[in-house]
């Protein structure tokens, strides 16, 4: 994947809630990282968010699992300023404002086409 970052989106839930904005800063192969600002709604889940990460540094798998599969159930994809909407997955929020997530399979190819006027290029499915 071509290297981006100093691209903004919203971070929305399939509820269609603002949960918060999203920065991206870089991606290290299919994993992209950035900051994330909250917004009002973001406090509905926020404790999700937070109980993953704890488990996580006491290396609760069972709960690390338990916890992704609710985080996953929130629907979460961005938004970006020209309307495109973008689905993502394995998305971790940390207490420090950072923030990871990858892209879900049917993602465009490149992280260019989320702020392209033009419209989405979608991966080919194997067939």
């Amino acid at each position: 994947m071509k290297p981006i970052k100093n691209k903004t989106a919203e971070l929305i839930d399939a509820k269609q809630r603002r949960m918060g904005q999203v920065t991206i800063e870089r991606n290290e192969g299919d994993l992209i990282l950035g900051a994330f600002a909250p917004a009002t709604a973001f406090s509905a889940v926020e404790a999700l968010f937070q109980d993953f990460e704890e488990a996580v540094e006491v290396q609760a798998l069972s709960v690390v699992d338990e916890l992704d599969a609710q985080i996953a159930g929130l629907g979460l994809h961005l938004r970006f300023p020209n309307g495109k909407r973008v689905d993502i997955h394995d998305v971790q929020i940390y207490s420090d404002g950072g923030m990871s997530f990858r892209l879900r399979d049917e993602a465009p190819v490149s992280m260019e086409a989320f702020v392209s006027t033009e419209p989405l290029q979608m991966a080919q499915a194997a067939a």
